[in-house]
């Protein structure tokens, strides 16, 4: 061999060797008359199909790709055309995985040869959907928010710009995107000369400065660097806030003692007035009331003739070692003259207020109350009506789970009495034994429609609107008792009911015989003795001066381990956690209880041996039969 195909062959395996270096998947297709065959791929193909690519060396890819036509599609567009193309698929590569998104180029090469190179960015693709409904969620925040809120870059063209920002000149939001802000709001073919967000782009930090725009509003506008880790301007946030009714009664106060008292003494809104007291470092120390209007007195409590005049901390001692630092916060207002806004709960009133604090002059600052309970409570029945969705969401799967894993139980219960049965049928001296596997099989498909019963109740408790009513509970318990003894004639079962009193009355509606229903099936299902010995007691107790009714419902059952004792009324527990049968059963007695204001627990009949069977305590509150 001469030096010159040594170097050749040596190529060769350079070349082979960076093929299988390359991260990224490639394969080789080779066009054979009208078929294209799989001749070459590299390491990184071979991982991805778990090794199984190699069985398709030198298959044509009709075969490979048989349930994939786009592919077999795109391979023979691309060697028809002898063009280049890119796109992205969703594959599975001969593996039982879920699928894949990949980037895919395609390309022709003289020879007839079709490279294909395999981006996985399966990561990559849940990421962006990841980041897209956060974005949508942040935005959906942002359209919310009062302010105005615009995003600049540093040659003013807005970005992003939220509802109100559109709202404020009547133009929807998407339209905002490339005009610059001095021109949508202040008509200026030029950046205005004050503007705060000009000045934090050139001092990187935040800025805020007060603005009149050409219809005569007055704003504070706050300007925001965006910047990169590296600490590069990429952009700016402005933040605008209208307050040109507060200047507006700055002024007209100034103006007119007599308007201005008028105005003062009649505003909805508390409005408080001060002056700010510092020590010889002007660190401000307290601060003094000098006017307050009735809405103050009203929302506060304070008398207007007990605090004018007088220091904070007179009016209300220990308010300077309040982690709130009401002092320090209002005495920046006042001395830097930046105002500051924040939303505070009133308890007493159960109210919700947006606080402001500005400063007319310097040293004293004015502070007023505004009203937002409305939204507020709108605020909070859309987090609750989130909230609601999401449990009734883990409800579901809850319901689902243990209806799963309960109706398998009893699918296999019935499969195997079947078996059975079918092999007693052909002997003559097995007639006994067929007919106990029978009743085995009816016993099954009777618990499967409570089951069912049981789901469909669970999932229309929500939306059940019947009103509580003076229902007298004896009586339905005893039509439960007798029920049960119906359903379980193969059973020796002794119930006993002991009362104090010929009749007792709770606050309930027709599902509570639900309850009764499934405690007691329950008893005789998990029930290894000849005779099931069901007591019931009931009587009447006080709980935080409340009259209940108190049930006590005992059995002689396998009982229930104490880890369990907790969590089989849970909403939220595993289904492995569940024993066959009874999951489902107590938690729909669980939610039945709660829509009565009720309660139950589960003790051990002997104290210590959860063996000897469990004793089921339910608390119902009393309602007189003439109410």
């Amino acid at each position: 061999m001469n030096s010159r195909e040594q170097n050749l062959n040596l190529s060769a395996e350079v070349f082979k060797d960076i093929f299988n270096l390359v991260p990224n998947p490639i394969y080789i297709w080779k066009k054979v008359g009208e078929d294209l065959i799989l001749v070459d791929y590299n390491r990184a193909a071979e991982n991805l199909s778990h090794f199984k690519i190699k069985d398709f060396l030198g298959v044509i890819a009709k075969e490979i790709y048989q349930n994939k036509p786009e592919i077999i599609s795109d391979l023979y567009q691309c060697a028809n055309s002898k063009l280049n193309f890119s796109k992205e698929i969703n594959y599975t590569f001969f593996t039982n995985e879920e699928d894949k998104k990949l980037y895919v180029t395609y390309n022709y090469i003289p020879s007839d040869l079709i490279l294909v190179l395999a981006e996985d960015i399966t990561k990559q693709k849940k990421t962006e959907d990841y980041l897209k409904k956060s974005e949508n969620e942040k935005t959906f925040i942002l359209n919310g928010i009062s302010e105005l809120i615009v995003f600049q870059d540093t040659e003013n063209n807005i970005l992003w710009a939220n509802k109100a920002a559109g709202d404020s000149v009547e133009i929807p939001q998407d339209e905002l995107i490339g005009l610059k802000c001095y021109e949508v709001w202040h008509n200026r073919e030029i950046p205005c000369e004050i503007c705060p967000v000009n000045r934090a782009v050139k001092s990187g930090k935040p800025e805020i400065d007060d603005v009149i725009s050409p219809d005569g509003k007055e704003w504070i506008i706050k300007g925001f660097p965006i910047l990169e880790e590296n600490n590069t301007l990429i952009g700016i946030t402005e933040v605008a806030q209208d307050i040109s009714s507060q200047k507006k009664a700055e002024r007209n106060l100034k103006e007119s003692e007599k308007r201005y008292r008028l105005l003062f003494e009649n505003m909805a809104a508390a409005f408080a007035y001060h002056k700010i007291i510092v020590d010889e470092n002007n660190k401000p120390i307290d601060y003094q009331f000098w006017e307050v209007n009735p809405a103050f007195e009203e929302f506060t409590g304070l008398k207007i003739s007990d605090i004018i005049g007088k220091k904070v901390t007179e009016v209300l001692p220990g308010i300077e070692n309040d982690p709130a630092d009401w002092i320090g916060k209002y005495g920046k207002v006042a001395l830097t003259r930046i105002p500051i806004t924040f939303e505070n709960y009133a308890e007493p009133l159960d109210q919700w207020f947006s606080v402001a604090a500005y400063s007319p002059k310097e040293n004293y600052f004015a502070v007023t109350f505004t009203n937002i309970t409305e939204r507020k409570k709108a605020e909070l029945a859309l987090r609750k009506s989130r909230e609601n969705y999401r449990d009734a969401y883990n409800r579901s799967n809850l319901y689902k789970d243990v209806f799963t894993h309960d109706i398998n139980n009893i699918l296999q219960n019935v499969l195997s009495s079947l078996e059975l049965s079918k092999a007693f049928s052909y002997e003559t001296t097995k007639i006994k034994e067929y007919e106990e596997v029978t009743k085995i099989i009816e016993k099954q498909i009777v618990r499967g429609k409570k089951l069912v019963k049981n789901i469909q109740t669970l999932s229309q408790i929500e939306s059940y609107k019947e009103e509580l009513s003076s229902i007298e509970v004896l009586n339905i318990l005893e039509k439960a008792v007798e029920i049960l003894k119906q359903s379980h004639l193969d059973k020796i079962i002794n119930i006993t009911i002991t009362a104090s009193q010929d009749e007792y009355h709770i606050r309930a509606n027709k599902l509570l015989r639900r309850i009764f229903d499934n405690i007691l099936d329950n008893a005789v299902y998990h029930n290894r003795n000849q005779l099931v010995e069901i007591v019931i007691n009931v009587s009447r107790v006080s709980k935080n001066e409340t009259d209940l009714i108190k049930i006590e419902i005992i059995d002689n059952g396998l009982g229930i381990p104490d880890p369990m004792k907790e969590t089989i009324f849970l909403r939220e527990i595993k289904v492995d956690d569940i024993p066959s049968g009874i999951g489902l059963g107590l938690l729909l007695v669980k939610r039945i209880l709660e829509s009565y204001n009720g309660e139950i627990r589960v003790e051990d009949r002997i104290i210590g041996d959860h063996s000897k069977g469990s004793k089921f305590i339910i608390l119902m509150q009393e309602k007189p039969n003439n109410l």
